[in-house]
């Protein structure tokens, strides 16, 4: 009887993870199907894009596809940030820079409707730009903490200052925190996020200051990392009790 039932147990467990395999093998399928699908789609409506010279709507379409990607790129992977920073690439290229620049050399009259809705569509050119350069920085700096031989300070410095030409270091300032920081230079990470906190009307975010301790460390302050961390857990648990206790008869 004992057998029995050990071969019984067996043979469920092997079915067990058989049913498991098989779940696993139809989701890997139908991702691959949904990716297929998604790319399929893309390669059309920016065929379409091209064809017309719908300059504006293929901007859009690229910038929302960049946007997913990079939510979809695991921050470890190498080829992935790459192919990530080479579609960033090719977003910047649809945006005519020069005419960008001008656009904004000049005050734009917000009582003419014509110029008010050029500077409109500037700006949302603008923000895709700014949007493309910060992800192209960041993925930068990804490949540089994975391979600092293969992928240098320089590109990053490069990526960096393209990006402070239309947009200040406070606008993305964990970018500007980590590019420092790279560059050893801790206390003035420090300092500009702190000038950056100092601008926030509520209480700092949990990824502020968990860049806070990891300043505090690159400085040495071993013992002020040390309690921040220990007030990290007071400050952001992982879970928090129930409110009320279940009312027992």
């Amino acid at each position: 009887a004992a057998e029995a039932a050990e071969a019984a147990a067996a043979a469920e467990t092997a079915a067990d993870a058989e049913a498991a395999k098989a779940a696993a093998a139809a989701k890997t399928a139908a991702a691959a199907e949904a990716r297929g699908r998604y790319t399929s789609l893309l390669t059309s409506l920016r065929s379409e894009c091209e064809a017309a010279a719908a300059d504006e709507q293929l901007l859009t379409l690229m910038s929302a596809h960049l946007g997913h990607q990079e939510s979809l790129c695991g921050r470890a992977d190498a080829a992935a940030l790459e192919t990530l920073g080479s579609l960033a690439d090719e977003v910047v290229a649809l945006i005519d820079r020069t005419a960008l620049a001008a656009a904004y050399g000049v005050m734009a009259d917000k009582e003419d409707k014509a110029q008010a809705k050029a500077r409109k569509k500037d700006d949302a050119k603008k923000s895709a730009l700014v949007a493309a350069l910060h992800t192209k920085a960041v993925a930068l700096a990804d490949l540089h903490a994975i391979d600092p031989t293969t992928h240098p300070l320089a590109c990053l410095d490069a990526a960096v200052a393209l990006l402070h030409q239309w947009a200040s270091p406070s606008d993305h300032i964990k970018l500007t925190c980590r590019w420092h920081k790279a560059h050893s230079r801790a206390a003035t990470a420090m300092s500009a996020l702190a000038a950056s906190l100092d601008k926030e009307k509520g209480p700092p975010s949990k990824d502020s200051v968990e860049m806070q301790l990891e300043l505090m460390e690159a400085l040495g302050w071993a013992h002020w990392a040390s309690a921040g961390k220990a007030a990290l857990l007071v400050k952001f648990p992982p879970s928090y009790p129930l409110v009320f206790s279940q009312l027992t008869s």
